[in-house]
């Protein structure tokens, strides 16, 4: 057992930094919106702050209520300096999709999403941000891609279908 333990968040660590969460609170960061037809989405590991990509940061919660009574999310820059803040009061839990507000001024480097239930749980994730795709050390990286295209799952359809 204590093998598994230790084997289970090696490889969630691996699959991306939505993945290695244990909250109850899914974060995901989306290269852009994705089309209401696409049967994948462009996970990222990093947003540029020139140029209209339309980021995306998305939240699925769990809560057991089954109401998480509104969502907080706030973005920090790499010196932990609040970017931004967003407030949706008409977030219940299902996953939702919200354009990452960058603003403007922060530093590049590893910035931290953090997202607040009304039901008190939160969660946060991290994702690289740079001026220009080109100043990206993960640009530089060509063995591992920077977008990946993930299914998108029906979820109206039963897990075990």
């Amino acid at each position: 057992m204590r093998s598994r333990q230790l084997v289970v968040p090696l490889l969630l660590s691996l699959c991306g930094p939505a993945a290695a969460q244990d909250s109850g609170i899914y974060i995901e960061f989306l290269w852009s919106r994705t089309p209401a037809d696409a049967l994948a989405r462009q996970q990222t590991r990093q947003f540029v702050m020139t140029g209209d990509h339309a980021h995306q940061i998305c939240v699925a919660g769990t809560a057991a209520s089954g109401d998480a009574g509104g969502l907080q999310l706030e973005l920090r820059d790499a010196d932990g300096k609040r970017v931004s803040l967003q407030r949706h009061d008409d977030y219940r839990g299902s996953k939702r999709c919200y354009r990452a507000d960058l603003g403007s001024g922060g530093r590049p480097g590893d910035w931290t999403a953090h997202a607040v239930l009304g039901d008190g749980g939160s969660n946060t994730a991290t994702i690289r941000v740079d001026p220009r795709l080109e100043d990206s050390p993960l640009f530089q990286q060509r063995d591992v891609p920077y977008v990946a295209g993930r299914p998108n799952y029906d979820a109206s359809i039963a897990p075990e279908q």
